[in-house]
């Protein structure tokens, strides 16, 4: 199945953002789409179902799907507490409008060519600091504009090899070199160097 923008967005939507309680049973079937989403877990535990595997993502992961990636979610049932989910869906040629304006961007979640969608985390301060700005766009006009807003600030934000650092290196280096650029890491020592 394939969803398609023509079917999803109006004529002057950039982007559309909901929020939805995922049902526990397995999906069907995969589905792709001709268009981006960026998708968080709100609450709750989530399973993410691909070609080539299947993962549990927990609350503040986030999604970054890709045009002509299959994907499924599944609510897991976690001590009565229901999946919830928040999805920003974007329409055609913003993502790469905005990677043409910003080339820093190159090789990062949407940006990027991988073939499954990208997972990264954001901690409880973090979380709460994109459902501000979440709030912040769902009261906005769904113009572009008003997305790039929104997104920058999370993509400054989330996890990429520092200056120096090539891409594919080790998760633990590139983690540790983040943490590193805190001042905090030097009065905890090497343990400060991993959460």
């Amino acid at each position: 199945m394939i969803l398609s923008a023509s079917d999803t967005f109006s004529s002057d939507e950039a982007f559309i953002l909901s929020r939805a309680e995922l049902d526990t049973r397995r999906p069907p079937q995969l589905h792709k789409q001709d268009f981006h989403e960026l998708i968080w877990v709100q609450n709750g535990t989530v399973r993410l179902h691909t070609p080539i595997a299947k993962r549990d993502l927990s609350e503040g992961d986030l999604l970054f799907i890709s045009p002509d990636q299959a994907h499924g979610l599944q609510g897991r049932p976690e001590h009565d507490a229901p999946a919830i989910v928040v999805s920003v869906a974007i329409r055609p040629g913003v993502i790469s409008a905005i990677g043409n304006r910003h080339e820093d961007l190159s090789g990062v979640a949407f940006w990027g060519t991988f073939p499954e969608p990208v997972v990264t985390h954001r901690d409880m301060r973090q979380l709460a600091t994109l459902n501000q700005a979440a709030l912040t766009l769902e009261r906005s006009p769904r113009r572009k504009l008003y997305l790039e807003a929104f997104l920058l600030p999370l993509m400054v934000a989330i996890d990429r090899p520092p200056e120096g650092v090539k891409p594919g290196a080790p998760a633990w280096l590139v983690a540790a070199c983040n943490a590193a650029q805190d001042p905090v890491v030097f009065r905890q020592g090497a343990a400060g160097l991993w959460p």
